[in-house]
């Protein structure tokens, strides 16, 4: 049993590693000659300090087998009912595969509190190559393929649950969906690339639609998501939108550009740094076909806007 592991370690660790405490292994290991075997069973305990997301945790790590094929059991635990359950097999050649769940665990991300707890149907590694497949509590499936030789390469698929907390808590409650949201991307070079495919918008913020169809590419390293194509399709109406949202400090800048299939069209650009700047333009933009989700436009309003604004 040792009391602080870490202390033992012969070089300075980094402070990203999160502290362990109460160290406890006990084990055995027994040969045969005439076999020409080895097998071993141990159980390691530790405590593991606070890391986000996760509060302190209880980790116990079974693990027996031979020098070919390795099965392991963990189960790590907080002190609020929260738990982690992995258990699989490992070979020679550090190929393995795993599943468990996630079960009672929340986080802040951001300003929001989220749920942790999934599924995890796979985790599975042969050679170069990593597949996982998750569901999260409301039922929200997402599979990964990730490429590890070279660079790391993740391609992924999702299929959201209309009632994920991930994508309605952030909204506070100002967007509704009628059926499950879809979303493919990838991630390679710190930048991360998406298409989304939303059917049936019942609100979102006061507007309404048949159907969206979405690309963005969030460049972590500029700190800026780029929106390159945006349809926005109603009944009477497509919308054709791009835009840009600029959020590395110390300010905010988002520009976005509407196009109506009739040609009208508007622009806006708003910068939040130490004064707050408001820029907006319209050009033949038609009044009628604009998708409000909870305000009766009468037949008779017709009508088209020119002309801009600007507030600083």
């Amino acid at each position: 049993s040792v009391k602080e592991p870490l202390k033992w370690v012969p070089m300075k660790l980094s402070k990203a590693i999160p502290s362990i405490s109460n160290l406890n292994f006990n084990g055995n290991v027994s040969t045969s000659l005439t076999k020409k075997s080895l097998q071993y069973n141990f159980t390691l305990k530790t405590h593991i300090g606070e890391y986000w997301p996760f509060l302190p945790l209880d980790a116990t790590i079974k693990v027996h087998g031979n020098p070919k094929q390795t099965n392991i059991e963990t189960v790590f635990r907080n002190n609020e009912g929260g738990s982690i359950n992995l258990d699989g097999v490992i070979d020679d050649k550090l190929d393995f595969d795993f599943s468990g769940e996630i079960a009672n665990m929340s986080a802040m991300y951001g300003p929001q509190m989220m749920p942790m707890d999934m599924d995890i149907q796979s985790i599975t590694k042969t050679g170069d190559n990593i597949d996982a497949s998750i569901e999260t509590r409301e039922g929200s499936i997402v599979k990964a393929h990730v490429k590890t030789k070279d660079s790391l390469k993740v391609f992924f698929a999702a299929n959201l649950a209309a009632t994920e907390p991930w994508a309605l808590d952030w909204v506070r409650g100002n967007v509704e969906i009628g059926r499950n949201p879809k979303i493919i991307g990838s991630f390679q070079n710190n930048k991360l690339r998406a298409y989304v495919k939303i059917d049936s918008i019942i609100n979102a913020y006061h507007f309404k639609a048949d159907s969206l169809r979405l690309q963005l590419v969030l460049d972590l390293g500029r700190g800026f998501i780029d929106f390159p194509k945006v349809m926005l399709y109603t009944p009477n109406e497509e919308f054709s939108i791009t835009g840009d949202v600029d959020y590395h400090e110390p300010t905010l800048r988002t520009n976005w550009n509407l196009k109506q299939k009739n040609g009208g069209s508007a622009s806006t650009t708003v910068h939040v740094g130490d004064s707050l700047l408001i820029w907006a333009e319209a050009n033949h933009a038609e009044l009628s076909t604009i998708p409000f989700s909870d305000i009766e436009i009468s037949d008779q309003f017709k009508g088209s806007v020119t002309g801009s604004i600007a507030y600083n």
